[in-house]
Parts: C-alpha cells; sequence; structure tokens
C-alpha cells in the first residue's frame, strides 16, 4: 500500500485530480477510516473532478446515491456506516451502483466480498494525523503494475506536497 501525507483539503484534493483518471468504468473504491477523515470531501472531490455539478453530500441515511458524470458516465457514493448491524441486506441492493460506472464505498464490510468479486478494487485508507494533516494509503487493483504503482506513488506525493501556483 502506498501511504502519503495529507496537510489540508487543497492536498487532498490535488491527489483526487491525478488519482481519478486512472479510475475505469466499473472500479470500486473502498473508502476505510475513521469518522471525520475526510471519506465523503474525498468522494466529493472525486465527483468534481468528473465533471459533477451537483453538491456531494454523504448518503448515510440513504445508503446510495448516484451522479451523472461530464464523460456520459456515473459516479456513485455508497455508505454503509448505518448497515453495520445488517450489511448482508444492505449488500444486496448495491449490485446497479457497482454496476453504473464508479463506485466509492464507504465503511466497506466482509458482506461485500461475494458482490466485489471479480471487480476491479482500488482500497483507500484514510487516517487522522493531526489537526488539518490526514494520511492516505492506497491500495491499486490487480491490474496496476508494480512499476506503475512506483510511478503512481511518485506523481501522487509530488501532487499531495506541492503548493498551488498562485495567480
Amino acid at each position: 500500500m502506498i501511504r502519503l501525507p495529507l496537510v489540508g483539503v487543497a492536498a487532498l484534493e490535488r491527489l483526487v485530480r491525478e488519482l481519478v483518471p486512472l479510475l475505469a468504468r466499473g472500479d470500486v473504491v473502498l473508502l476505510e477510516g475513521p469518522v471525520g477523515a475526510g471519506k465523503t470531501t474525498l468522494v466529493a472531490a472525486a465527483a468534481r473532478t468528473l465533471g459533477v455539478d451537483a453538491a456531494v453530500g454523504s448518503p448515510t441515511y440513504t445508503i446510495a446515491h448516484r451522479y451523472e458524470t461530464a464523460d456520459g458516465g456515473s459516479i456513485s457514493h455508497v455508505d454503509l456506516y448505518r448497515s453495520r448491524d445488517d450489511p448482508e441486506a444492505a449488500a444486496a441492493d448495491l449490485e446497479p451502483y457497482l454496476d453504473a460506472g464508479r463506485a466509492f464505498i464507504e465503511w466497506p464490510t466482509q458482506a461485500l466480498a461475494s458482490l466485489l468479486e471479480g471487480r476491479s478494487c482500488w482500497t483507500l485508507q484514510l487516517d487522522h494525523a493531526g489537526p488539518a494533516a490526514r494520511t492516505i494509503g492506497i491500495g491499486p487493483p490487480a491490474r496496476v503494475t508494480t512499476a506503475e504503482a512506483i510511478a503512481l506513488a511518485g506523481r501522487l506525493l509530488a501532487a499531495t506536497t506541492s503548493e498551488p501556483a498562485s495567480s
């Protein structure tokens, strides 16, 4: 797993702008981390990168939201936090969200194992590292070679540690 520092929302947004173009339609991104680590903020940044104009919020109470992207695809945002008591029931209704385009799943559970079988899955693990700082662990899917992962790590590190150009 590639581990990188994130200081501030701007660093997270720069990382997402580098990462999202690597996501193929049908890819699933499993988002792990404690409450308040930035999972929904990451999904909102991914949606903006894909041309979604709508406000992206947490689907904690509705379980899932789907947004149409500028490239004619979609991005699904699934939050299984409230489904921890019955993850199998929640997983049973998720297939349409996974088949529609790129899917981001907060609080993934073992109940998803059969649903994710054969799918290209990324794992992103966000952790607190201070008041405005986070770390992110990135586990690319099997299709990404070791050489590609090393190159990706370099690009993402540059994105997270560089300051945006001032106008």
